[in-house]
């Protein structure tokens, strides 16, 4: 089933991850110590998902597809992945979900 392949993190709204699944850490390389307290907007490289967990957090959708070198584990992955905003009961943004899915699997399967 595809769903157990997806990587989903949680964040706060200043862009660090307060919690991740093993997938997520399976899939960029990294152990959970390392990526608990990664600041998404202050030490991801690429912009584009640097735009996208931004936008999440001002309350929109924010999507990412393409190559992504993932600084937590040093791996280059071909890469989807979609932000979305969590929100209060007040409807107040105060963080984000993140859910990540490599699109060229066959690696993992050799």
């Amino acid at each position: 089933m595809i769903c157990d392949d997806l990587g989903i993190v949680q964040f706060d709204m200043d862009g660090r991850i307060i919690d991740c699944n093993e997938n997520f850490l399976k899939l960029v390389g990294a152990e959970k110590e390392t990526a608990i307290g990664f600041g998404l907007l202050t030490s991801v490289i690429d912009k584009e998902v640097w735009w996208a967990v931004l936008s999440a957090l001002s309350g929109k959708h924010g999507c990412y597809t393409g190559d992504h070198v993932s600084v937590l584990g040093n791996r280059i992955l071909k890469l989807k992945a979609t932000f979305a905003t969590i929100k209060s009961l007040s409807g107040k943004p105060i963080g984000g979900l993140g859910i990540f899915e490599e699109l060229d699997q066959s690696k993992n399967e050799s």
